[in-house]
């Protein structure tokens, strides 16, 4: 109980806390390589390329919010002039969230060559139901384009925005649907719809990160600005243009406010009319 003694007794709690935090720091840091690992694969699941098509100009970007993202996108080819385009967004972002999204993009693939656009999403959702949490769900726009035709079905997804070059207007393309693992059977709850595209139009996939957007006092980008933006910028030349312009816009309103959720954006652009 002397100085001596209580000296000691501090060494040996200082030696105890150091350990702790050694461990702490340590676990940490696995935590930290696994994450990074989690997201170069991730990474590699989505297109290394987008694919060369006759007619149209393709451009896509994903920035997530955390390492790991719950946004996906894919271009599939099926036939020698038919391709498939998605995108799809898991409630949350994270780990759990990339997993689904892991799930539904190796689901999708292995039906493209199978099913019509709404079976594949009916499928999907069966798989995703008995295989996910039941408090994970999954929105996701699919579309078809063979031959100058573009089909698309909505599985609780947020509108796609077309830019009708004539007009130098966006529409609202019908949406709806349900998102994917809320119910066993979502079959009488789609519907596949078709979409004019002219030459110079270009049609904008989002996930519902780039609405809601947040700037520094908390205000939501919102669906008017986002269309504000596709009038501005849909007239450029070319798909990675309008991409750009479009994320330029968002992220300047957002200045250094902290991006919530993931941002997936795909523009599709029309760039002559099939012979």
């Amino acid at each position: 109980h002397d100085e001596v003694g209580t000296l000691a007794q501090t060494f040996n709690q200082m030696a105890q806390d150091l350990e702790i935090s050694t461990k702490a720091k340590i676990e940490q840091e696995r935590l930290k390589q696994e994450l990074e690992v989690a997201a170069k694969i991730q990474k590699q699941i989505l297109p290394k390329e987008l694919p060369k098509i006759a007619g149209l100009d393709l451009a896509a970007d994903l920035i997530p919010a955390t390492e790991i993202g719950g946004d996906c996108y894919d271009f599939i080819a099926i036939e020698d002039d038919a391709y498939l385009f998605y995108i799809g967004d898991v409630t949350g972002h994270g780990i759990p969230a990339g997993i689904v999204a892991s799930i539904a993009n190796a689901i999708l693939y292995s039906f493209s060559n199978l099913f019509g656009i709404k079976d594949m999403l009916v499928n999907a959702n069966r798989v995703l139901k008995r295989k996910t949490a039941q408090n994970m769900f999954m929105t996701m726009l699919m579309l078809r384009y063979q031959s100058g035709k573009l089909d698309y079905v909505s599985a609780g997804h947020p509108f796609m925005l077309h830019y009708r070059a004539g007009e130098k207007k966006v529409l609202e393309e019908p949406g709806g649907g349900i998102a994917m693992a809320m119910v066993p059977d979502n079959s009488k709850l789609l519907k596949e719809s078709s979409v004019t595209f002219e030459q110079g139009d270009c049609v904008v996939l989002y996930s519902d990160g780039i609405p809601e957007a947040a700037s520094p006092t908390g205000e939501f980008y919102g669906m008017q600005r986002l269309k504000d933006s596709l009038v501005v910028h849909g007239g450029k030349q070319t798909a990675q243009e309008i991409c750009d312009g479009v994320l330029a816009d968002v992220k300047a309103y957002m200045q250094n406010a902290t991006q919530l959720d993931d941002i997936t954006i795909i523009v599709i652009r029309r760039t002559q009319q099939q012979s």
